[in-house]
């Protein structure tokens, strides 16, 4: 009897290994970011996908890169880190970057006639439609009825769409145009290329090489057997020609799309921001893309062949409503069976997830990951709640983000230090002198972490730089060993302070007093005057102001990723801080040295010890500033 109970036991684990190592299950995820591949896997574990690849980029980083599973479904080799894999209308996305791509540079526009641009367009009632008819499925031609062989042929294609009569009056009305926006949009940017380059052409030389990414409209054929083949479920023999091999080397850009999850993240990361620690420069500015990203459907309009609510804007597919947990602004494309990439810029997020097997029987949103995205939005969203604490300065956003920006990195070392300045100029005073003297005159003691802000107003001048190859001069790395540089100068500058002073009783009052002449007038003259003060201010007002000339000079400041511009703005916040509370300072300074030799009666010397004292408390102010917006 035990016998057959330990075969049995034996049995099911045997199972229950061998379906883990089946799932072939590899790649990365950031810390905190687990949770995304126990329910990747689970896809596996349930037989909902054959293989897979996903992605996800967070504040420009790569936070979770994915693959698992099979390459087809004979199960002859894993789905890897090399598989491709056809998107189908996940394209669509592509393209849209590609005709934003040629908006900015003044080679189209939106609001133009299609005919300004592809005179032979305007025929049989198409006379008035816009580029923005076209990218927002209002040209009235979504369908087409041609043998798929004529779909390889886009000069066939291009003619086709030339004479033909749209269902609807440009314009009036929306409707899916599943194939044929492809080709429209396509043209388009074929029609500006000052290089007369085909659309995949395009693309491969003005954003995949760019942002290093593969993604193919035209395989290549020496990369075709890297190609996953697609699982249909149900079995549809009607998409079989999507396996074939010259379908695969076509331009059909609202289809046949060939990528893999980290590219098409890296994709819709790079249209948002800079990505890769400044690596690989945004490809659209900021205000092209909210153009590109404005809703051009009205509200609550049907979708004239899906029967649906849909809303496009300039190519993208608009998602609010798709996934409402992630807030407003999603934008990107699905694409058939359920590959799909979009990206959120209020939360700097982009999201891709590539298939082989295709579930064709629902439109819905892909069960396969909505729970996915639902659990990403609630740890993003809980962790831009960390609310209070932010506030006050303790910890924020920056402790995300000090790894990979210096100006992150001296915001937040910069409060930690001054209060232990101040901190320790306080306990050595209570320590030394007790309760005897105005302790509010230590406040001066924070002054020495200036030369970070210092640093960090240097830095922001370079990240605001117009040209990216300044820009990308500017390492996390340096911004270490700087910092190191600083704690480790100031701690080796004190030293003799603390050597070269006694305490003494003057008027039965213990008082610190310095015992070296020299060291005293180096005090004076050169620390509390030069280091504390005046270098301070004019390094921060100076390459303060040459950032904001910058940022609203150049323009610049739409050309970077949102957490820079924030970081440059807390940086010019602190610049004024600064010279607002250090220039008094700086003044009374100068006054004291000024003066020394003169003799001073009880009054003026009352008069003095008041200012003293306001300014000493004055000058809490860029310190409270430093420490709120950490």
């Amino acid at each position: 009897m035990y016998t057959y109970i330990w075969i049995c036991f034996f049995l099911v684990i045997t199972c229950i290994s061998g379906n883990n190592h089946e799932l072939n299950i590899d790649g990365t995820t950031a810390n905190g970011w687990e949770f995304v591949r126990e329910l990747f896997q689970k896809n596996f574990v349930d037989e909902r996908d054959l293989g897979a690849s996903l992605a996800v980029y967070h504040q420009g980083n790569l936070v979770v890169d994915l693959r698992g599973g099979w390459f087809d479904k004979l199960k002859s080799k894993s789905y890897d880190n090399n598989t491709l894999q056809l998107v189908f209308s996940t394209t669509k996305g592509l393209v849209a970057a590609a005709v934003a791509l040629c908006v900015q540079r003044g080679l189209l526009d939106y609001s133009e006639l299609v005919t300004n641009y592809w005179p032979e367009y305007g025929q049989n009632g198409k006379e008035n439609t816009t580029v923005a008819d076209i990218l927002s499925h209002r040209a009235g031609l979504p369908f087409d009825f041609s043998p798929f062989d004529d779909y390889l042929n886009w000069t066939l294609m291009i003619s086709k769409l030339e004479q033909s009569q749209p269902v609807w009056k440009p314009g009036t009305a929306h409707g899916y145009h599943a194939l044929t926006y492809g080709w429209l949009a396509g043209e388009l940017v074929r029609r500006v290329d000052p290089k007369n380059r085909t659309l995949g052409e395009f693309i491969r030389d003005e954003i995949a090489k760019p942002l290093q990414i593969e993604f193919y409209v035209g395989l290549p054929s020496e990369q075709e057997y890297r190609v996953s083949p697609l699982d249909f479920k149900p079995n549809q023999t009607s998409y079989d020609d999507f396996n074939k091999n010259n379908t695969h080397r076509a331009e059909i850009p609202a289809a046949n799309g060939i990528t893999n999850a980290r590219s098409l993240a890296r994709l819709y990361a790079g249209l948002i921001g800079n990505v890769e620690n400044n690596h690989y420069q945004r490809i659209l500015t900021e205000d092209i893309l909210k153009r590109a990203i404005k809703s051009n459907t009205p509200s609550h309009e049907i979708d004239f062949v899906l029967n649906v609510t849909t809303t496009f804007a300039m190519g993208f597919f608009l998602l609010d409503n798709v996934f409402p947990s992630l807030g407003a602004g999603v934008f990107g494309h699905q694409g058939l069976g359920g590959s799909i990439g979009f990206a959120v810029p209020a939360k700097n997020l982009s999201f891709a997830y590539v298939v082989n097997r295709l579930d064709t029987e629902t439109i819905d949103i892909d069960h396969r990951y909505k729970s996915m995205i639902n659990d990403i939005a609630q740890m993003i969203n809980r962790n831009h709640a960390t609310n209070l604490i932010n506030m006050t300065g303790l910890c924020g956003n920056l402790r995300q983000n000090y790894k990979h920006d210096g100006t992150s990195l001296y915001m937040l070392v910069q409060p930690f230090l001054n209060f232990n300045t101040l901190l320790i100029g306080l306990s050595s005073q209570i320590l030394g002198t007790g309760f005897q003297i105005d302790l509010t005159l230590t406040s001066r003691a924070w002054l020495h972490i200036r030369i970070l802000l210092c640093l960090q107003s240097i830095d922001a001048f370079i990240s605001s730089s117009p040209s990216a190859a300044v820009r990308q001069k500017i390492t996390v790395r340096t911004a270490r060993y700087f910092t190191f540089g600083v704690i480790c100068f100031w701690f080796l500058h004190e030293i003799p302070y603390y050597f070269l002073q006694d305490l003494v009783m003057i008027e039965n009052t213990s008082m610190c007093i310095m015992t070296n002449a020299i060291y005293a007038k180096y005090r004076s003259y050169f620390t509390y005057l030069d280091i504390y003060t005046l270098i301070p201010v004019i390094v921060i007002s100076i390459f303060g102001s040459l950032t904001y000339y910058h940022t609203t000079r150049f323009g610049t400041g739409r050309t970077l990723s949102a957490f820079t511009r924030q970081m440059v703005k807390m940086g010019l916040f602190q610049t004024i801080a600064v010279i607002l509370f250090n220039v008094p300072y700086t003044g009374e300074q100068i006054y004291f040295l000024t003066t020394t030799n003169l003799v001073k009666d009880a009054y003026r010397r009352a008069q003095e010890q008041l200012v003293t004292s306001f300014f000493a408390v004055y000058g809490y102010g860029p310190y409270m500033a430093s420490l709120i917006f950490v």
